[in-house]
């Protein structure tokens, strides 16, 4: 009886396994994995390297995210909140860490700046456009101004923090001793870890009506099951990270492309892939919080977790890193938080405002293509 108890459950999971690789077209790019890989070890120019792998990324974030909110489901809201804290922006925290190790401190910082940025205005942007165009003529998306208003304020105070460390660099950068600097960013890193724990207390213990976002999904794999497949997807990630990291010097020897424009739009662009979709497909869905969390969310997540972790890490590991960055770069970052507060305060939003987003986002593109490459002066 036990065994057929524990066969029903396997085939129940492989169940649950198909249903999770046939949930999203997005799935057929996992067949450029073993092409990526093989690009690696074969010694294939390193552009195709970069962008087999980079491409692969794309839908092992889907299925990191599909099964981190399964198993968000058997554990509850506060074991799944922290879950999602933990893989929520899995892929950009691999990546930028690889990045550290290998020296490559511009790839590392401005892959999260530009992650944040590409939420904070393309994906928000795309989501406000398309999914009001498909309400149709004089609709509006609507959403909880509670959980708008508080991701807003949490994004606009971590921006801020993150923005002091680059006017003051550039204020007091020659009285600042180097090691001082340092201690400070150590010390933002630390504050911003906390802010990122009181947010979750916030949302998840003390203010659950406010924050919480409605979702009629039932988990498809056990408990052992979905852990087991986080583990095998971030050990999948984690190498193709560490591939595609590798082929970037080659690529920015080789084309026009610097690593400022690869780190801020490149990897941000194919990171958010996931987050963009998500956000267009739930508003479609009229499930217009959950799709407001998945952009914001993911912005609030990576400021305040993903950054400092990066740079607590690269202390840890001798490689220190900081989070100053051309003061160009740290306005447009804060004027983008401020501009994401002022569209959403009132919770509803429609296709003129994602128009504008997006415009915004077309200039910071560009603005990044002409970019010097020696703008971003990262502490050695």
């Amino acid at each position: 009886m036990e065994i057929d108890r524990w066969w029903f459950a396997a085939l129940q999971d492989l169940g649950g396994c198909r249903d999770l690789l046939l949930s999203s077209k997005i799935n057929l790019l996992l067949f450029c994995l073993p092409f990526g890989w093989a690009s690696h070890l074969a010694h294939w120019p390193d552009t195709a390297t970069f962008t087999l792998n980079l491409v692969t990324l794309i839908p092992l974030a889907w299925l990191l995210g599909l099964i981190t909110e399964d198993l968000g489901l058997r554990l509850g809201p506060v074991a799944g909140g922290l879950l999602n804290a933990t893989f929520g922006n899995c892929p950009e925290l691999i990546l930028s860490l690889i990045a550290l190790m290998r020296d490559l401190h511009v790839i590392a910082i401005s892959s999260l700046y530009g992650s944040i940025l590409s939420n904070l205005l393309l994906v928000l942007g795309c989501w406000f456009f398309f999914g009001s165009i498909r309400l149709g003529k004089d609709q509006q998306l609507t959403y909880k101004i509670q959980l708008a208003s508080t991701l807003t304020i949490v994004m606009l105070v971590a921006t801020v923090v993150l923005a002091m460390t680059s006017f003051i660099k550039e204020l007091y950068g020659d009285t600042f001793l180097i090691q001082d600097r340092l201690v400070f960013n150590y010390v933002t890193a630390l504050l911003l870890i906390a802010m990122y724990g009181v947010f979750l207390v916030y949302s998840l213990w003390t203010h659950t009506s406010e924050c919480a976002v409605e979702e009629d999904a039932t988990p498809t794999l056990s408990i052992f099951s979905a852990l087991a497949a986080l583990m095998a997807i971030t050990v999948l990630v984690t190498v193709s990270s560490e591939f595609l990291v590798g082929a970037i010097k080659g690529l920015v020897a080789n084309t026009n492309l610097s690593q400022p424009l690869v780190g801020l739009i490149l990897l941000p662009i194919a990171s958010n892939a996931v987050d963009h979709m998500s956000a267009v497909i739930l508003a479609a869905r009229s499930k217009t919080d959950l799709a407001l969390g998945c952009s914001l969310g993911s912005a609030v997540q990576v400021a305040t977790l993903v950054v400092p972790i990066l740079v607590l890490a690269g202390w840890a590991a001798s490689k220190p890193v900081t989070v100053e960055v051309d003061v160009s770069l740290a306005l447009y970052l804060t004027f983008a938080a401020i501009l994401v507060c002022q569209l959403t305060h009132l919770g509803r939003s429609d296709w003129l405002q994602g128009l504008l987003l997006l415009g915004v986002y077309a200039q910071f593109i560009a603005f990044v293509a002409l970019l010097p490459r020696s703008a971003f002066k990262l502490l050695s």
